[in-house]
Formats: structure tokens, C-alpha cells, sequence
């Protein structure tokens, strides 16, 4: 793990285009875009961030990598998916696409998930995608809101998961949570509520989807936001640490819960600490040559 944060900017590659309950619910009619989100997200350019991770899985620690991709781009409002033509309704979202890559033992898992979160935040998510690939099969998962509950589908190679929906209520989302904190950490849900849990943990402990109960609790030092998640059934702890600064970013995420399948799993802690950070249009980066970005970033793992 290297021993700060590295910042690149990659100005030279800049162009504008368009890019790839309670309290919580109470500062939706507050927020508006400041002048410094929209000169920072409004640049034709994509925020990559890099972040070592430790990630528990069947009882033990394992290291990998993950990436976190936030970008904005115009989000139709009757499909849900991007507005490519540009003559349909839609609305300016931030999406954040995030990557988790480790291996266990023999063989390695990749994990990824897609969460729109329009600007105005009008609501915390309109749409979150989840897929998982691991060496014993897939699954996939799709949450779209209606504008009065959340649709939730599924498909996966697991027997007791199979294909199923369900409608959920009009609840927050955990997996929400990074978009919301880069709006403003101040939207996070605090109190008392009900949530849907996050797709990962939702994926590697074979959770029952639907709501739980959940706690939030948000606090702030001379350079950090801190926020406290916790919820039952399962019982689980997360924190996130949240620059205090615009574009508030995500420096470090942990996760803490009993993991493995018998009365004996003990308590671990996953962590993600930001590494690298760095802006730029990756979309047109697509050729052989542009290769050596990954080796100059430290993209690829061991």
C-alpha cells in the first residue's frame, strides 16, 4: 500500500462533451448544484479512483484492487438507461461504476456495480445494475424506481437465489451512499430507517433482498466527514471517511460483520483506502498504445 494519495491530472486530454426517510428526505427540496460541482463534474471528464482493498471472504482477509468511476452523462427518464440520441427526456445523473477484484485461493472473483444518481437529487438512485463472476457461476441484479417504490429483479446460477422480483417500498439504498456523499455528505440519511443492503454484501453473504433496519449517524473533524452506518439482521458496521471539501471524496471505506456460514464465523473488517485519483476521459483511451496508461497508474493487480 503506498503511503499517500496520489492526485493526477491529465489536463492535456480534456474536452468538453458529455460523459459516459427521515432527515434524508428532508434535504431533497434543499440541494442544488454549486458552481464548483458543476465546473468540476461538467468537464467532459471522468474521476477515477483507485483503492487498495482488504476484503473478507469465507472467514479470511484477501487483497485486491478496486476502482470506483464516477462520471456524469445524460440519463433518460422513461427507459433508464444513458441518452445517447439526445432528443429524449432525461436528466443530468452522476453515475459511479465500482469494481472490486480479488481472488480466494485458487480462483478470483470480480464484482461490479452501476448506481444513477440524478443531480438535482430528486431521489438518491434511479437505477442500480450488480454483476458477479466467480470460477462456481454468475448472478445479476437490477433495482429500478418508479416513482414510488423500487423494482428489484434477479437472476443468478445459485438454486435458493434462481430468477425473482419484488417490489421493495420506497426505501433508501445503501448502494447509494458513495453518490450521495459526492453530492454532499450533508444529504446522507441520518436517524432512524429502513434500508436495502448494499449489492456486494447482499452478494457475498447470499442475503435475503429486502429491507432492514439501519442507523445512521454523521460527523464532521477539520478535514473529514465521518459516516456511520449500522444495521441488523445481519448485524454489520460501515464507515465511510469523506474529504470535507468539494468534490468530497471517498478516502476510506469499512466494513464489518461476521463472515462465513456457521455459528463459529467470526468478526472481519473489509477496508478500501483511496491510493490514486486522477481525471480523464478513459472512453477514448482505447487503443494499444494507450496501454501505458494502466502500467503508469498502477491499474493492474500482482
Amino acid at each position: 500500500m503506498k503511503a499517500s494519495i496520489k492526485y493526477v491530472t491529465l489536463t492535456a486530454l480534456a474536452f468538453f462533451s458529455w460523459s459516459c426517510q427521515e432527515e434524508a428526505s428532508e434535504n431533497l427540496e434543499k440541494f442544488q448544484a454549486s458552481e464548483s460541482f458543476k465546473s468540476y463534474w461538467y468537464q467532459g471528464l471522468a474521476e477515477i479512483n483507485l483503492y487498495d482493498l482488504e476484503q473478507s471472504r469465507y472467514g479470511e482477509i484477501r487483497k485486491g484492487r478496486s476502482v470506483s468511476i464516477f462520471v456524469t452523462e445524460p440519463f433518460r427518464t422513461d427507459k433508464q438507461v444513458k441518452n445517447e440520441k439526445g432528443n429524449e427526456p432525461s436528466t443530468s445523473v452522476l453515475k459511479q461504476n465500482h469494481i472490486k477484484r480479488f481472488t480466494t485461493g485458487l480462483y478470483d472473483y470480480s464484482m461490479m456495480n452501476s448506481v444513477f444518481t440524478p443531480v438535482d437529487f430528486r431521489k438518491e438512485a434511479l437505477k442500480v445494475t450488480h454483476s458477479s463472476q466467480d470460477w462456481c457461476g454468475q448472478s445479476f441484479h437490477q433495482l429500478n424506481y418508479n416513482e414510488e417504490a423500487w423494482f428489484f429483479q434477479q437472476f443468478s446460477y445459485f438454486e435458493e437465489e434462481g430468477d425473482r422480483n419484488k417490489s421493495l417500498g420506497n426505501v433508501f439504498l445503501e448502494d447509494a451512499l458513495f453518490n450521495t456523499a459526492r453530492l454532499s455528505p450533508e444529504l446522507l440519511p441520518t436517524g432512524d430507517f429502513q434500508i436495502f443492503p448494499n449489492s456486494f454484501t447482499l452478494r457475498l453473504l447470499h442475503l435475503d433482498p429486502k429491507p432492514i433496519p439501519a442507523k445512521g449517524t454523521l460527523n464532521e473533524s477539520e478535514h473529514e466527514f465521518t459516516y456511520t452506518l449500522a444495521t441488523n439482521a445481519p448485524e454489520r458496521k460501515v464507515i465511510l471517511k469523506i474529504a470535507n471539501q468539494s468534490p468530497f471524496q471517498i478516502l476510506e471505506i469499512q466494513e464489518s460483520y461476521k463472515d462465513g456460514f456457521s455459528e463459529n464465523a467470526e468478526w472481519k473488517t473489509s477496508k478500501m483506502k483511496l491510493d490514486t485519483s486522477f481525471r480523464l476521459p478513459y472512453w477514448k483511451l482505447n487503443s494499444l498504445a494507450d496501454s501505458i496508461y494502466r502500467l503508469n497508474l498502477d491499474l493492474d493487480l500482482d
